[in-house]
């Protein structure tokens, strides 16, 4: 094979990864994909991804299959240093790329001699996990080359290679074949696997050469080395610190030097951070970028150094240039070196033994996190006897290292003192974060992961965060020798905060198919969606397109509350359950709670006590967590009294202040949706009561709800046949036939919720603002002839559903429908909740203070006057209660009733013969 054919083979294989890497990037386009699963990249490109990075990415980015076509253009040959026929063995020109090695020359029988089977053969593994080779006996090629390089042939004829493996490693020819062919071959695997491990091709005397690239050979000898004991020499022979400045003086984007301007700017500025985006150092330097995931420790120290003496570098520069800006003396300043960018994002669930002490990305949601403490790194402690000082250094992954009980210096037993001011400190904050509920599978529970952040960045990380954490593996080490295993913690470098609510991760395609909804539904889409939630469940039209609204919010309205609550009360079986649960399979995130199996702490925030530290960490409960979501209570009325009146703030203020253990002044935001179902006290609704009074709602939560719809469980003939026929459904789709059809499938439900939510955002202009305010004076003066108007919150409720259902039109304006339909839910609410059923009209004083017009005043009294009471008396007697109040003109059974409306209400407690005011 002539030299020129040798290289086309070559240049062909490079081109043929390439191509595959642009009909993929195509397709993508095409598609509106932003990720790909590997499965559809090529086998040939799939084994050249893992022996070059090490692993396979579990999504495949368009950014990244950027990254690998730039790594593959920059491996071409260069053809100025192919060796031809007439040139011959270029052997006595030397390896001068090897004068600094610890090891003047690789021999392979001496060296396996040396090393012994078992670190021989620890060495053949590196060898196969590093460059993706098929077998670690291969590496026995790879290690001979190496020798042939030391010898002085840099262009290594095949020939001479596989002699080499009969002779001295002792290989059966069916074994020399099979190397040849898989390695040396004109086959895909072949071609791969030269593109990792060589860097020139040629002819030597007839036959087919090639070079090993001076990493490879770098590489087996830093190894060797380690494995040999001299870990030291072995990271100077890498020298990673070069080649981090190599890299950051060199590697450009878009032609820019962006790293070398970062650390100008940090002579002239100063600061703290550096990033550093790990798919510009995969393009740039591929192995370095593994070594990165292999040994973060070491290579991100080596960038710190890096940085530090390219400051200096660029001080000499800067200051012959702008004199006026330095004074007379310089000194760098010290970093942290922060990566992000990684192409391979894990889960907590995802920890294995095999990734302890390597660098990883870890999604999740921080379910709770310490305030930030001092960490002493240093512990100093003092002999008061003789003054002898003894430092112990201490890890956030170990228990806190302690003295001697005997000074080393003059024997004193137990007189050691601490000294805060000596010992080296740094802050702290552990955390816990748990597995994203969309990152699940189909029957995984979630699982959590223990971390923290040490140094300034301590405090980066708040409850109910989205967030990708980048940092070292740990184990956390345990004194106990009666335990063998251990728990993860995760070390954190960089925090990359996500969007903090919930947005599915939407491309161009799933945008055009939510854009199409529009055009096929117009003005009638809020309809639609509203016929395909709860298929099954006929009727109830007005309550699904509230439940929709409520997915929706009306984000981007305002600065104060956008979250629209909907409590559905009503007869048990008539299917508001099934209503509310349905929305777990069409809205983008949905916690549920089941109403008497929880409490305050787990709906709002706890505290629990970290097992290192011992002091208390806060954990946020559902409502921080389903933050920008949905949290759906089911018999939100079985929650205890006190477990209710703890939700108020969230559900207008949203967020949650939780003070115990010494922490306080902590808001945790907390904007979830509150979606609540109901039953009556008495089981079934009476209708010649006030709706108010028979359910266990505390008045001042009920009145949170934006939103409230009663359901009747009546007989009415056509009515029961839809309901007869939604059951015989339910057999016929057990039977294999198809249910009841959503109009929207649920998948595609999921995206225009998601869609309209985070990025419809409709303009409120003049027009509809005053049609908003006609409308509220208009509810005003209809309920001010029923006894009293309704308050500003009817405002506030208008203004969200209307915003809500312009943002579900996937309009750009607010227009009159969407105001009207707001104004309809609102009157068909209130005709439920503020229903005297005495008079048959609607009562905006039910609503404002849990009473109706015709007996407001006489309320109002009783008030007043308990507030009197309570003023002089922590605890009023039953007994003056209702002397006083019978002075004023009220009966003994007004006052009762009266005060068992006042606890339902939450304005008091009755405690035997004495009323608590509240």
């Amino acid at each position: 094979m002539s030299v020129e054919e040798v290289r086309k083979a070559s240049d062909r294989l490079k081109d043929q990864l390439i191509e595959d890497i642009e009909r993929v990037l195509k397709v993508m386009d095409e598609e509106g994909l932003e990720h790909v699963d590997p499965a559809v990249l090529s086998p040939m490109l799939r084994v050249w991804i893992r022996g070059q990075y090490g692993f396979l990415p579990t999504s495949i980015t368009k950014d990244l299959l950027n990254a690998y076509k730039t790594v593959l253009e920059n491996y071409r040959a260069d053809r100025g240093s192919t060796i031809t026929d007439d040139q011959g063995d270029r052997g006595e020109q030397g390896n001068e790329n090897d004068d600094h090695s610890m090891i003047a020359m690789i021999e392979y029988r001496s060296l396996k001699n040396r090393l012994g089977p078992e670190r021989f053969d620890a060495l053949l593994k590196s060898l196969k996990e590093t460059y993706g080779l098929p077998r670690p006996h291969y590496g026995n090629a790879v290690i001979l080359m190496v020798e042939e390089r030391d010898r002085g042939s840099e262009l290594i004829p095949v020939n001479v290679i596989l002699t080499k493996l009969r002779e001295k490693a002792g290989y059966i020819p069916s074994m020399v074949d099979r190397i040849r062919w898989d390695l040396f071959g004109k086959g895909n695997k072949a071609k791969t696997l030269q593109a990792v491990l060589f860097d020139a091709v040629g002819v030597v005397n007839g036959e087919p050469a090639f070079r090993l690239k001076d990493s490879v050979v770098k590489f087996v000898k830093a190894k060797v080395l380690e494995l040999l004991g001299y870990e030291n020499e072995a990271e100077d022979l890498l020298d990673y610190t070069n080649n981090a400045k190599d890299f950051l003086k060199n590697f450009k984007r878009d032609g820019e030097e962006i790293y070398l301007e970062r650390v100008k700017e940090l002579v002239r500025d100063g600061g703290r951070d550096f990033y550093v985006d790990y798919l510009d150092l995969a393009k740039y330097d591929p192995r370095l970028a593994k070594s990165l995931f292999d040994e973060p420790d070491f290579v991100l120290g080596a960038f710190e150094n890096a940085v530090r003496e390219l400051q200096l570098e660029a001080y000499e520069e800067l200051s012959r240039l702008e004199p006026e800006l330095f004074d007379d003396e310089f000194e760098p300043v010290d970093v942290v070196v922060k990566v992000g960018n990684f192409p391979r994002v894990l889960r907590p669930r995802d920890m294995r033994p095999d990734l302890v002490a390597k660098f990883v990305a870890v999604e999740g949601y921080i379910t709770s996190a310490s305030k930030v403490v001092p960490f002493f790194e240093k512990a100093v402690y003092v002999c008061e006897k003789c003054g002898h000082e003894l430092g112990l250094l201490n890890r956030p992954t170990r228990e806190p290292a302690k003295p001697p009980a005997k000074c080393p210096a003059c024997g004193a037993r137990n007189a050691w003192n601490f000294d805060v001011r000596k010992s080296g400190k740094v802050e702290i904050q552990h955390f816990v974060v748990r597995d994203a509920p969309e990152s699940l599978h189909v029957g995984e529970n979630p699982k959590e992961l223990s971390a923290y952040i040490l140094g300034p960045d301590a405090g980066a990380v708040d409850v109910g965060d989205k967030v990708v954490l980048y940092g070292i593996l740990r184990v956390r080490e345990r004194l106990n020798k009666s335990l063998a295993e251990s728990d993860y913690v995760l070390e954190v470098v960089h925090v990359e905060q996500l969007n903090r609510g919930f947005m599915l991760e939407l491309n161009k395609k799933d945008k055009e198919e939510v854009l199409k909804l529009r055009e096929r539904f117009g003005d009638d889409l809020p309809d639609a969606v509203a016929r395909s939630i709860a298929p099954g469940i006929s009727g109830y039209e007005s309550v699904k397109k509230a439940l929709a609204l409520a997915v929706v919010s009306a984000e981007g309205l305002w600065d104060k509350r956008t979250t629209i609550h909907v409590l559905l009360a009503g007869d048990p079986g008539v299917g508001k359950s099934r209503l509310a649960l349905d929305l777990e399979n069409v809205a983008p995130k949905v916690l549920t709670a089941e109403g008497g199996g929880s409490s305050r702490a787990g709906l709002t925030a706890s505290f629990e006590k970290d097992e290192v530290t011992g002091k208390f960490t806060v954990k946020g409960g559902l409502l921080v967590l389903g933050s920008d979501g949905i949290v759906l209570v089911d018999e939100f009325s079985s929650l205890r009294r006190e477990d209710i009146n703890a939700l108020k703030t969230c559900m207008e203020h949203g967020f949650v202040a939780p003070a115990k253990a010494g922490i306080s002044n902590m808001k945790l935001r907390a904007t979830a949706t509150i979606v609540g179902t109901a039953n009556p006290r008495a089981g079934r609704i009476d209708r010649s009561q006030l709706l108010i009074d028979q359910l266990d709602v505390p008045f001042p939560v009920l009145t949170r709800f934006d939103l409230i719809f009663a359901f009747f469980d009546e007989p009415d003939g056509e009515r029961d046949e839809e309901v007869g026929w939604s059951i015989i459904s339910e057999i016929k789709r057990r039977k294999g036939k198809k249910p009841p059809g959503r109009v929207i499938e649920a998948e595609l439900l999921k995206k225009l919720f998601a869609y309209a939510r985070f990025n419809v955002f409709p303009e409120v202009d003049d027009e509809v603002s005053r049609l908003m305010v006609e409308e509220f004076k208009r509810i005003r003066r209809k309920t001010k002839q029923g006894g009293a108007p309704v308050s500003r919150r009817v405002m506030d409720a208008i203004a969200r559903l209307a915003y809500a259902h312009a943002k579900l039109r996937l309009a750009e304006r607010v227009e009159r429908v969407d105001v009207k339909e707001a104004v309809r839910l609102i009157w068909e609410s209130m005709e439920y909740v503020a229903y005297d059923p005495e008079t048959g009209e609607v009562d905006a004083s039910i609503l404002e203070v849990g009473v109706p017009s015709r007996e407001r005043e006489r309320f109002e009294l009783f008030v007043r006057v308990m507030e009197m009471l309570a003023r002089k008396h922590e605890a009023v007697p039953l007994e003056l209660v209702l002397r006083t109040l019978e002075e004023k003109g009220l009966s003994e059974d007004e006052v009762r009733r009266f005060l068992e409306k006042g606890e339902r209400l939450n304005y008091l407690n009755v405690e035997g013969e004495f009323v608590r005011w509240l």
